[in-house]
């Protein structure tokens, strides 16, 4: 099954946003250079292995694991499947009439990875059950339902209402944005807090200060990404948060007591 168009078919309730399209790939294995003009939500997994690159904004990365991503109009990306995978999506066309027009928690490179309790399979599952069913205007409903559930317990479930403390969401953006450029002072503002509070609150909870820890998860996805030689040093530089490759060598080296040509040749072997 590839794709199905859902947009000009009946429904039993014309309340709900229709779906344009959905449908279920399996073993992708090329690439797709968009421009986006509307929502489209995507999950993978490997066949049997994930090996998928994204690249927006100059910068790529590669994934190795099943993982949901989200692209929004306006947004561009590259995708390229450098193994074949599998793929669930789905498409709306309007996507600023959906959930009271509330905007995603979109994250680095639009994606997300659910934690396996996650009702997220439940609702993939029966998804990926109904496109495989005869398309009736309740089955067009249930997915259009469906497909609304799968954005709620992902990219919108930061929206509720009950996404824990200031400091908790602070910790929670930097998990996932440590390779962008943060200024500390602003991300306290963005959630509520003064500066001090926040640098209060921290420390009472870390044992690093905000920007040692930056540097520690930049520093661990760096030493992931250099064992894909693919990427080039510099790639790896940018997709680490470092433009400057030589300033990027510079911090790599005061972190491990090596050049990233070093702990790269130290840790691949060419195939």
């Amino acid at each position: 099954m590839s794709v199905i168009y859902l947009d000009t078919m009946s429904r039993l309730s014309t309340r709900l946003e229709p779906l344009n399209r959905a449908g279920w790939l399996e073993y992708k294995d090329y690439s797709i250079d968009r421009h986006f003009d509307h929502l489209a939500f995507s999950y993978r997994v490997g066949a049997p292995e994930m090996e998928f690159q994204v690249e927006m904004h100059g910068r790529k990365t590669v994934l190795t694991q099943p993982h949901c991503m989200l692209m929004m109009p306006g947004d561009h990306a590259v995708t390229t499947a450098l193994k074949p995978c599998h793929e669930l999506y789905f498409v709306f066309e309007h996507p600023e009439r959906i959930l009271g027009g509330n905007p995603p928690g979109i994250l680095d490179f639009g994606l997300l990875f659910p934690p396996e309790n996650s009702i997220f399979f439940e609702y993939a599952a029966n998804f990926k059950r109904l496109l495989n069913s005869p398309i009736t205007p309740a089955i067009c409903t249930q997915l259009d339902c469906l497909a609304l559930s799968i954005l709620s317990t992902t990219f919108y479930s930061d929206n509720s209402g009950s996404t824990g403390s200031p400091i908790e969401q602070i910790e929670g953006y930097i998990n996932n944005h440590y390779s962008d450029q943060l200024d500390f002072r602003i991300l306290a503002r963005r959630f509520g807090m003064s500066f001090s509070n926040f640098r209060k609150q921290w420390h009472e909870r870390h044992d690093l200060p905000p920007g040692a820890t930056v540097a520690q998860l930049r520093n661990r996805h760096a030493r992931e990404l250099l064992l894909n030689r693919q990427l080039t040093i510099g790639e790896v530089a940018a997709m680490s948060g470092y433009p400057d490759a030589r300033y990027f060598s510079r911090f790599f080296r005061k972190m491990n007591n090596m050049t990233p040509g070093e702990f790269r040749e130290l840790n691949t072997t060419v195939s």
